[in-house]
Order: structure tokens, then sequence, then C-alpha cells
């Protein structure tokens, strides 16, 4: 789909590679996605919600304390063990625009496709909201004001994982295998601008009073991102 001139011009604003300078995605592939991968299995087994909470979304937090919780009401219990955690990659990266209710999957697919229009592209998913007037669309302040980043990686480890019933394992399984994980920035106005990134030194930040930097989980295990995908292109194409 052709994306709207408004979102290509809001777009140029937010080029990835003026926001995150130097080696720094370098530096997240090497030693941060690593230590995600390690603290949210930790945080997994020992069933720290706290943590779990600092560490990703909001709507991927929902979706694991949920699970975990139940879980623990039938009586089960899993165990994650992860060993020569190497090879993090960069796969991707997909600006999102709009606000981030647009993007929370943890509101149906449906409701969000019935508040906003999507545009669905390669490297962006931008999201308006269908009551704005499209008289005065031209502006990105009037359409699109908010923007963040989802970057995708996947990570090579070796991986022990059992599941226990009353404190009885009843099913294992190891080997090394490929982890897909997606972290995402907050959500920045585009009148006040991105914060500049840099490896080794604190975030520039384009107007005083913006919300601090922090990247969380956005995916893990692909459990999210797909799914929601497909539902929002979906219920989108019905509506239109």
């Amino acid at each position: 789909m052709k994306l709207p001139f408004y979102i290509l011009k809001a777009t140029n604003k937010f080029s990835f590679k003026q926001k995150f300078r130097d080696d720094y995605l370098e530096e997240v592939e090497k030693t941060m996605i690593p230590a995600v991968l390690e603290n949210v299995i930790k945080a997994i087994n020992e069933r720290d919600y706290a943590f779990l909470e600092q560490l990703m979304t909001l709507d991927l937090y929902k979706f694991y304390s949920y699970a975990l919780a139940n879980m623990e009401e039938s009586g089960y219990r899993i165990r994650i063990k992860a060993t020569n955690i190497h090879n993090a990659k960069m796969e991707g990266i997909r600006l999102l625009c709009g606000p981030p209710m647009a993007f929370d999957a943890s509101i149906s697919a449906q409701q969000r496709v019935s508040e906003f229009k999507y545009i669905f592209s390669l490297m962006i998913l931008a999201a308006e909201p269908r009551d704005a007037d499209v008289s005065k669309s031209i502006k990105p302040k009037h359409t699109v004001s908010e923007y963040g980043y989802e970057v995708w990686f996947d990570v090579t480890a070796n991986i022990e994982i059992s599941l226990s019933l009353n404190g009885k394992v009843i099913d294992k399984d190891k080997g090394e295998i490929r982890i897909p994980l997606s972290l995402s920035t907050p959500h920045y106005f585009i009148n006040k601008g991105f914060p500049i990134i840099w490896k080794d030194r604190a975030p520039e930040y384009a107007e005083e009073g913006m919300i601090p930097f922090q990247w969380r989980l956005t995916d893990i295990f692909s459990i999210k991102t797909s799914n929601d995908l497909k539902s929002l292109f979906e219920f989108a194409t019905k509506k239109s």
C-alpha cells in the first residue's frame, strides 16, 4: 500500500540512522540481547512479576503474568535454562506511527481497528484515528503525531526446558535453538522530537520534559507480534 505523503514526510524526521548513532546497535546485539534473554528467563522461572513488568511492554507483561498465574493455579510449573547464548543479530526495524494504544496487543484487534485506520508497509506500521478530520489531515500533528521503533533480533542459545505438575516433571526437552525477540522504544511526539541515542553516553533529548528512553521487550519466542499483525490486517481489510 502506498504511504500518504504526510507519513513519508514525517518519517524522514525519524530516520533510524539519525537517532541511533555510531555502533550503538552492535552494542545492543553484543551485550543487551543476551542480558535481556537471561533476565526474562530468570524472571519467568521465579515468577518475578515485578521484574517482568519492568522488562516488558504492558501487553506482553499481561500475557505472561496471566499465563504464569494460570499455570501456578493449576499446579504446573515451567523451568527454562539457557546456556551458551551467542550470535545475536538484528533482523529488522519497524517504525510505529501513532499512539501506543494502537499497537497494544492486550486490546483486541477488532476493537483497535474500529478506532484506527491502519496503513501497512514493510518498514512502517501507521495508525490514524478514524474520527480524525480528513480535511485537516495534511499536517502530521492532526493525524499521526506519535512515533516509536520496534527492532527485531534473534539469538542462539542452548535451551533446556521442563514442565512439572504438582512437583513431578511430566515433560522436558533440550537443544540449540534460534530465539526471536523484539525490543521497542517509548513513543514520542513529533513536535518534540526523538532523543538521539549514543553507544556510550546518555540520550540527548530534543526537548525538556520528554519521557525517559528505555528499551522494553515487545515479544519473545514469536508468541505475540506475528499473530497480532495478522489479526490487525484481517480486521482492517474487512473494515475497509
